[in-house]
């Protein structure tokens, strides 16, 4: 802690323009959105593969789908691939798209590890997410990851900048459309509002007037009742049911309950090809299948009758789970079947690495207000899968966001083995940065 505070003292902290728009940052983003366009285009999955299935179906008939009872899915994503395909523009255009918002996610997160632990820190963050393979592989996918990863990034983006900023209500306007796009793209991440709530009820506490109430219940609700009426309105007139998410039931929880006890099959095969395993199926590769099947099992009772049943067996389950997703680097080629370009074992070294850096970088600048903003939000996205098997892919947004506390702790590595070298100090470069603890 006070390491880092030293290194932000030697000078002048970085404002936002200067942290966003540092050369060394904007090569560096642009050389990660290189890497992602050619890998797209170069080693992209097939399209008949997975939940790309679905998602082409509905993007291609969006009109159809919306009139329709199938309420399966949150319309985000379907929504983005309508654009795109009412334009004219294929598969490969959305690809590039994705590889373009996860690029401006990473710039994002470089500009607010400027403003934590400097210009070093900025530049790291951006070399690691331009070099960290899940984030070249993701876009790749015509899967909701990619958006709702870069609409993620710019919701704390919002949230933690806009702490810094006298006009906070417009930033928190920002952060809750953003993270209310995120969530009509990934319902499961509905559970982040809450780090947003806090935050605001924090401000609020700090200059408690009606006034500022008013202004900071409109900068939170507003966007987010006006981003889901729509679709809010259209379950309650085509399904009957005012559902926010989905007017689908409780399985997605097929695998919470039910798989138990739990086998020990690697984290990269996958929930549906797990759940299949358990229901015994035929098929394992076919979704509707499992869902099916996990309709008829009650998945809510099952979960509950276990908790109080077989408590050890279930934390055991949370446990193994947690380890899954977050030990377990996303590999399209393990998931997916194709041939592999970018090798696991490297992958998988530097996705630990990066995992170590950012659990020694919340806590050395963990009173800073960024720090903390990120930590609850990776907190929250790690929640559901305490009782749902993840998929590694689920993970990554959440790694975007640790590319910020990671930043702080390699830089402040990179320049310690810097020192070492004789003669070559100067290629550290000078950190800029706010004092720590700022909130």
């Amino acid at each position: 802690m006070s390491r880092l505070r030293d290194e932000q003292s030697k000078s002048p902290p970085a404002g936002l323009r200067e942290a966003l728009l540092d050369p060394w940052v904007l090569g560096l983003v642009a050389l990660g959105l290189g890497l992602r366009v050619a890998y797209g285009f170069a080693h992209h999955m097939p399209s008949d593969v997975g939940d790309q299935i679905q998602y082409l179906n509905i993007g291609h008939n969006f009109t159809g789908w919306w009139s329709s009872a199938d309420a399966s899915r949150t319309p985000g994503y379907p929504l983005a691939l309508a654009i795109h395909f009412d334009l004219r523009l294929g598969e490969n255009a959305v690809r590039v798209t994705q590889a373009i918002l996860v690029s401006a996610a990473c710039l994002l997160m470089a500009g607010l590890a400027t403003r934590v632990g400097g210009r070093g820190a900025g530049r790291f963050a951006a070399l690691a997410s331009s070099a960290y393979p899940p984030l070249i592989m993701l876009p790749s996918l015509i899967l909701s990851d990619a958006l709702a990863a870069a609409l993620l990034a710019g919701a704390v983006f919002a949230l933690a900048e806009g702490w810094r900023q006298p006009a906070w209500p417009r930033w928190l306007g920002a952060a809750s459309a953003l993270l209310a796009a995120t969530v009509l793209v990934r319902p499961s991440l509905a559970i982040c509002f809450p780090v947003l709530l806090v935050a605001a009820g924090v401000r609020l506490w700090r200059r408690p007037s009606i006034r500022f109430a008013c202004v900071t219940a409109v900068a939170v609700l507003g966007p987010t009742l006006v981003l889901f009426a729509p679709w809010v309105a259209r379950n309650e007139s085509v399904a009957h049911t005012a559902a926010p998410l989905s007017t689908a039931d409780s399985s997605a929880l097929f695998a919470a309950g039910v798989h138990l006890p739990i086998d020990k099959t690697s984290g990269r095969l996958g929930s549906y090809l797990r759940a299949g395993h358990y229901f015994g199926l035929p098929n394992p590769g076919h979704p509707g299948l499992q869902v099916a099947a996990a309709r008829r099992a009650h998945p809510w009772s099952i979960l509950l009758a276990n908790v109080r049943h077989r408590p050890l067996d279930q934390l055991d389950a949370a446990a193994f789970w947690q380890r899954e997703l977050w030990l377990v680097a996303f590999d399209d080629h393990s998931l997916y079947g194709r041939p592999a370009l970018i090798p696991y074992i490297p992958a998988l070294v530097f996705h630990l690495t990066l995992l170590g850096l950012a659990l020694v970088g919340l806590l050395l600048a963990r009173l800073d207000a960024t720090i903390r903003i990120v930590a609850a939000t990776v907190a929250a996205t790690a929640l559901p899968y305490l009782v749902i098997l993840p998929e590694p892919r689920y993970a990554v947004p959440a790694m975007v966001l640790l590319m910020v506390p990671a930043a702080v702790a390699g830089s402040l590595a990179l320049r310690a083995v810097v020192r070492r070298i004789p003669g070559r100090s100067s290629l550290a470069p000078r950190p800029s940065g706010p004092g720590v603890p700022t909130g």
